[in-house]
C-alpha cells in the first residue's frame, strides 16, 4: 500500500504536466483547490485551530507552492527532474526549523543536507536547457515554501488529516484564482475551460481525487496502522517513480548527471530519515538495556 501511494505522487507529476496543455498553471491549481475542498467542507468539520493557522498552512502547503511548483513546470522543468528537486523541502523544513524554532539540527540531517545539496548542485552545473532556468528557480522555491507549510503542520499534528486538507485547499483557492484572474482576461479563463479535452479533464481527476484523497487516505491508514520509522522511507520512492513516470510517457532523458544528482540528493534524504530512526531506536534499546540490568 506504501508502495501504491508513492507510485501515485510520483506519477503525479507527469499528469500535471499533461493538464498543463490546456490550462494555466494558476487556473490548474484553482480548480485543483476547489474541487478538492468543495463539496468536502460541507461534510468534514473546520479543524479545532484558529482561522489563522488554517490561513498560513493553507497558503504555504496548497497555494504557494503548486502556485510556484505549476508554474515552473509550465515554464519547462521537466516533470522526473522536478519530483527529485522538490524531496529538498525536507532540509528546507530543517534550516526553517533552525532559524524560527531554534531547533538545533543533529549531524545526520546537518551530513543527510550536505549531500542532498551537492546533488542540487550538480542539477545547477549541467542543467543547460535556459528556457527552463524559471522553472528551476520557481520549484525550488516551491520546496521552500513547502518547508515553511511543515512548519504550520506541526502545530497541526493532532487535527484531523483529512479536515485539514479540505479546510487548507478552501482557504488557498481564492490567492489562485486571484493569480488567474490577474494574469489572464475573463475571455481566455472561460475559453480554457470550455476547450479542456478529455484529457486534461482526466488529468484534473487524477490530481484533484487519486493523488490528493486515495493517496493522502492511503498515506494516513499507514501510519494510523503502522510506526512512523516503517512508513516515512518510502516518500525516498516518490523521485523513482516519477523519473521513470516521465521517461515512459514523455522520454524524458535520464542522463548520467540526473542519476548521480538522483543518488545524492535520495542519498541525502536516506541518511536524514533513515539514520535518525536507527539512531532513535538505538537509544531506546540501550536505555531498555539498562533499565533490565538495574
Amino acid at each position: 500500500m506504501a508502495i501504491l501511494a508513492t507510485a501515485i505522487w510520483g506519477c503525479n507529476f507527469s499528469v500535471i504536466t499533461l493538464a498543463l496543455t490546456d490550462l494555466s498553471p494558476y487556473l490548474l491549481g484553482a480548480l485543483r483547490f476547489f474541487l478538492t475542498s468543495v463539496p468536502a467542507i460541507f461534510f468534514l468539520p473546520k479543524p479545532k485551530v484558529s482561522y489563522r493557522l488554517i490561513l498560513a498552512y493553507g497558503l504555504s502547503i496548497f497555494g504557494l507552492q503548486f502556485a510556484l511548483l505549476f508554474a515552473g513546470m509550465h515554464a519547462g522543468m521537466p516533470p522526473g527532474l522536478t519530483s527529485l528537486i522538490l524531496q529538498c523541502q525536507v532540509f528546507f523544513s530543517i534550516v526553517l526549523a533552525a532559524v524560527f524554532l531554534k531547533e538545533t539540527p543533529s549531524p545526520l540531517q546537518m551530513l543527510g543536507a550536505i549531500i542532498s545539496f551537492a546533488g542540487l548542485g550538480l542539477v545547477w552545473i549541467n542543467y543547460t536547457d535556459a528556457a527552463s532556468w524559471t522553472g528551476f528557480i520557481l520549484v525550488i522555491t516551491a520546496a521552500l515554501a513547502m518547508g515553511a507549510g511543515n512548519l504550520f503542520a506541526r502545530k497541526l499534528a493532532h487535527v484531523n488529516s483529512y479536515s485539514l486538507v479540505a479546510w487548507g485547499s478552501f482557504v488557498s483557492t481564492p490567492l489562485l484564482f486571484g493569480l488567474t484572474f490577474y494574469t489572464e482576461s475573463p475571455s481566455h479563463i472561460w475559453s480554457s475551460l470550455m476547450d479542456m479535452s478529455w484529457v486534461t479533464l482526466s488529468a484534473l481527476a487524477f490530481i484533484t481525487y487519486i493523488s490528493t484523497w486515495i493517496g493522502y487516505g492511503i498515506w494516513n491508514t499507514l501510519l494510523r496502522e503502522y510506526t512512523i520509522s516503517a512508513v516515512i522511507p518510502f516518500t525516498l520512492l516518490v523521485p523513482v517513480f516519477g523519473m521513470c513516470c516521465s521517461y515512459l510517457a514523455f522520454g524524458e532523458p535520464i542522463q548520467q548527471w540526473k542519476l548521480s544528482a538522483a543518488y545524492l540528493i535520495i542519498g541525502g534524504l536516506a541518511v536524514n530519515v533513515l539514520g535518525s530512526h536507527l539512531i532513535t531506536r538505538r537509544q531506546k534499546s540501550e536505555l531498555l538495556s539498562a533499565t533490565e540490568d538495574a
